[in-house]
């Protein structure tokens, strides 16, 4: 994914995702085997199944001290297909965290169509960029 923009004719032909990953139950594990057991098998499954090659993260904690994750891929996926993935992903043993939201499909994702020329994004362009691109 090109970070150096550098007019807006080239954000025409971009069509990207903005998710935001979420565990549905509090979180147990530490965050690098969440981020090197579930984010990362995460990226290999929208590899495989979405043909995604772009990816760009972000992680921080939320007020209930759980890690969350804003991803950007290089293309839109319908919010549905994005979610299912997700927690297929993070209710694999010895995880579950699915099956400890106590719902069958917790909303654990945010998912955007995102303008890569948004102001919202602004982050995941600076300097240093401490993103991960394949």
């Amino acid at each position: 994914m090109n970070s150096n923009i550098t007019n807006y004719s080239e954000c025409e032909i971009i069509n990207p995702t903005l998710l935001t990953l979420i565990l549905p139950a509090k979180q147990v594990h530490t965050d690098e085997d969440i981020k090197e057991k579930l984010l990362f098998d995460f990226f290999e499954t929208l590899k495989k199944e979405q043909n995604i090659h772009a990816v760009m993260w972000k992680s921080h904690k939320n007020d209930k001290g759980n890690i969350i994750f804003h991803v950007l891929i290089n293309k839109f996926i319908h919010y549905n297909i994005l979610r299912n993935m997700w927690n297929a992903v993070i209710n694999k043993h010895p995880f579950w965290y699915v099956l400890k939201s106590g719902r069958e499909t917790p909303n654990s994702t945010d998912i955007q169509a995102a303008n890569i020329c948004d102001f919202k994004l602004k982050p995941f362009f600076e300097r240093p960029n401490p993103f991960i691109e394949s």
